[in-house]
């Protein structure tokens, strides 16, 4: 009867880049028995990441239509939910806050396309009877690049 063989997997490389790796790198790679890889720009690789990233912007509610109160924990904010509340609209409140915490940081460019990143819904049940939901919705800004670092440091989209 064939199986698979067992083969054990080994580190022979260990690749490091950021402002520290010079100096922990060839630590870690000596105590591993493997051979320590800097490459070019090293040091500053985590700069050219953060440089050519998109912003990203993230609003977190939860929702109680039992309480009728909503918080957006980013903003440290509680509010009134007026009239009812459905997933729908839960989803929509948070957009609209998204939208707002945008325009506040001059980012309004990158909320056209907003992703959910959690839905979550509960129901509240009290003697044995829906009273209520909780909903936690999380959204955010699309993550991305925008463009690719070319010759001469320039900036290319």
């Amino acid at each position: 009867m064939g199986g698979i063989a067992k083969e054990k997997a080994t580190s022979q490389n260990v690749v490091g880049v950021g402002g520290g790796a010079a100096g922990l790198v060839p630590q870690i790679a000596a105590r591993m028995g493997c051979y320590p890889i800097l490459p070019p720009y090293a040091p500053v690789a985590n700069a050219i990441g953060a440089a050519v990233a998109r912003p990203t912007l993230q609003v977190s509610l939860r929702a109680d239509t039992q309480r009728q109160t909503y918080v957006i924990e980013e903003e440290g904010y509680q509010g009134k939910i007026s009239g009812s509340l459905d997933e729908i609209g839960a989803v929509e409140l948070a957009k609209s806050w998204l939208v707002k915490r945008a325009e506040k940081m001059n980012l309004q460019d990158y909320v056209r396309d907003i992703e959910i990143t959690n839905k979550d819904v509960f129901n509240i049940v009290r003697e044995w009877q829906t009273t209520g939901k909780l909903y936690d919705i999380s959204v955010q800004t699309p993550r991305g690049i925008l463009g690719h670092i070319g010759s001469g440091g320039r900036l290319l989209k």
